[in-house]
Formats: structure tokens, C-alpha cells, sequence
């Protein structure tokens, strides 16, 4: 399940990425297939790792919290949460990641992904067999949504360069 799900965010993000390297480079459009060559799978396999493994029920999500707010400052992003965290009773409000954009004038885009998993949380070992992710224990995995988190950090990472995205960019 999680394979084919992971490919389907994968097409999803990298058909994101074509949009954005078209809009900054008309002059040079770029496929599907070339931005799916810039994908590094073991990077994007590591990061779902490692976000996996940090328990975040719902309304206790400071923990990937904090790891995602170093992860995308490392990527260039200003970070702020809002005040979620008050209406709901929760440990932290939204992330906000925004990068910043070459300027141009381009119509703007989001993306959005959650922090929170549902239970039995606690202790995941996430383990990697046949090509398959699965729990190693008898807690949930957590692709929901650390697949999309992983997927999201791995499209910024190919990205992730000077003046490559055309507009102010949100996460």
C-alpha cells in the first residue's frame, strides 16, 4: 500500500516541480521525466524514515514540530506557527514555511500537509522490506502523513536553489 501511494505523491509533487521550473525557465520547459530524474530515492526513503519515527498524535505535535521547523530553515524558509495550537487545545499551532521567490509574477501556490498520525503511535520503527515500508512493532506506520511530509522536503530539496522558485512559496 505504502509503495503505491508513495508513487502516487511522488507524480503528484513532481508535476508541482514541473509547474514551478516551467514558470521559471519558459525559455527551457522541462517533462515529468527530467524532474523525476532529479528524485533521490534513498534521501526521500531516509527523511520518511526519520519523520516516521517521531510520534505525533493529534494535539501533541511539538516534536515533529520542532524537527520540521529546523528541517525547512535549513532549506531557506521562514518559519512562524499560528494560533492554532489556542482554538484547539493543542501543543503548537500550523507550521508556515515560506520560501522566497524570484520575483516574478506568477499565480500562487500551496502546498499542505498534516504533522499529526492517528494511534497506536508511540514507538515507531519504521522498517524498509522487498521495497515495502512497514511498522516493526504493533504501532501504525504513519504514512498519513509522513509520506507527504517526506514527499514535500524531497520536492525542496530538488528546488533548492538560488532564484529557482518563481514565486513566494508557502508550505
Amino acid at each position: 500500500y505504502f509503495s503505491g501511494l508513495l508513487c502516487w505523491l511522488h507524480y503528484v509533487m513532481m508535476e508541482l516541480l514541473v509547474k514551478f521550473v516551467n514558470l521559471s525557465y519558459p525559455d527551457r520547459p522541462v517533462t515529468i521525466f527530467e524532474e523525476l530524474s532529479m528524485i533521490d530515492q534513498q534521501r526521500l526513503s531516509k527523511e520518511f524514515v526519520r519523520l516516521a519515527a517521531i510520534n505525533s498524535p493529534p494535539l501533541h505535535e511539538s516534536s515533529i514540530a520542532s524537527y520540521l521547523a529546523e528541517r525547512l530553515q535549513r532549506l531557506g524558509a521562514e518559519i512562524r506557527f499560528d494560533a492554532a495550537a489556542i482554538a484547539t487545545g493543542g501543543e503548537v499551532g500550523n507550521l508556515v514555511a515560506s520560501f522566497p521567490g524570484n520575483g516574478k509574477q506568477v499565480e500562487p501556490l500551496l502546498f499542505s500537509v498534516h504533522m499529526d498520525t492517528v494511534e497506536p503511535g508511540g514507538q515507531v520503527e519504521p522498517v524498509l522490506r522487498d521495497g515495502v515500508f512497514y511498522s516493526a512493532g504493533d504501532t501504525i506506520l504513519g504514512a498519513d502523513d509522513k509520506a507527504g511530509l517526506a514527499e514535500l522536503i524531497e520536492a525542496l530539496d530538488v528546488v533548492n536553489e538560488p532564484d529557482t522558485l518563481p514565486g513566494t512559496t508557502d508550505v
